[in-house]
């Protein structure tokens, strides 16, 4: 089979004739007439709203990995009987030899009508205590696995996260905009001296994987509900925790506390003890991420001025901040 690491098109006869031998009959309504819209999908899959003559609009989603569909199809089956607010899934084939002849495997989900939170600007935050509140219900669903759905690795996290550490600490030193007192070597002392909150055999958390205020939609009802489910897998909740922090509130050190508030009244007591302990490591891991990730932004090429303060901006802050936990907790 061809490698997918990119989307490509797929030539429109051949996708019409799949929704019209495969899809239309799922969804009940086979021999009608049908539009596709094509919507981003960002570098991994081609994504459509699929209008029915009759029968509404749904998400078409062509996915390049097999991991991913699986994702998809696991979560959509688990996740609403526990509560957690996914789109329905009325269509799913993650068969090989489908695959082999699209080069993609195929989903199609109910379209769920609600505004995503980036759109709202600062109304967002009328919103965030809800959203926290939906994560501290998902985070409750453990795993002795980390990783992918499927995964069956139990030991080896502690080592993972160590070595990403090292990995964005040396590019971050290499850049030049670690601290003059600061070193990769550093930050990876920190690091090693703070690991035994990693406990070797430990417990994970179903985490949705790719935090962002895209993916979380608010409704006209003002629920919310959660989208892109291919990315779910288990983790610490306390990394996704503070992930989804820093998304829904910047550096806002007021959002950041409404954000706190309304988990940690949401979630187990359990979870609220080990957000405790381990708070600051993951805390930090996340603040090294963020200012990796804006580090990798300022090297593109062409990049207007507006976005390039912008992304120094947030590199700096979270350097700062990362600065400021290291100096609490020696």
């Amino acid at each position: 089979m061809p490698s997918m690491n990119t989307p490509r098109p797929i030539q429109p006869d051949r996708l019409n004739d799949y929704i019209t031998a495969s899809i239309l009959p799922a969804l009940g309504a086979g021999g009608r007439s049908f539009t596709l819209e094509p919507v981003s999908g960002g570098s991994r899959n081609l994504i459509w709203f699929l209008t029915v003559e009759g029968g509404g609009r749904h998400v078409l989603k062509a996915v390049s990995k097999r991991f991913r569909i699986k994702n998809i199809i696991w979560a959509h089956a688990h996740l609403e009987r526990r509560g957690i607010p996914v789109p329905k899934l009325f269509f799913a084939d993650r068969a090989w030899k489908t695959a082999e002849t699209m080069g993609y495997y195929f989903a199609c989900e109910e379209l769920v009508e609600g505004r995503p939170l980036d759109e709202l600007g600062e109304g967002r935050s009328l919103h965030i205590a809800r959203a926290a509140g939906v994560f501290a219900c998902m985070h409750t669903v453990r795993s002795f696995r980390w990783g992918k759905l499927k995964s069956f690795q139990v030991l080896g996290f502690r080592d993972y996260l160590l070595r990403k550490m090292s990995e964005r600490a040396r590019a971050l030193a290499a850049s030049g905009c670690l601290p003059d007192d600061s070193s990769a070597g550093f930050l990876m002392a920190w690091f090693e001296r703070k690991k035994s909150a990693i406990r070797p055999f430990a417990r994970f958390s179903l985490c949705h994987g790719d935090v962002n205020m895209k993916n979380i939609l608010v409704c006209p009802d003002t629920t919310i509900r959660l989208i892109d489910t291919e990315a779910f897998k288990f983790l610490p909740f306390q990394m996704e925790f503070f992930r989804l922090a820093y998304a829904l509130c910047g550096f806002d050190d007021a959002l950041h506390r409404q954000f706190r508030d309304a988990y940690t009244a949401a979630a187990p007591k359990k979870n609220r003890r080990a957000l405790e302990r381990c708070g600051p490591l993951y805390q930090a891991y996340v603040l090294l991420e963020i200012a990796w990730h804006f580090n990798k932004k300022l090297k593109q090429a062409k990049l207007p001025e507006s976005a390039r303060s912008a992304f120094s901006g947030s590199r700096g802050s979270a350097l700062e901040q990362l600065a400021a936990i290291m100096s609490k907790n020696p």
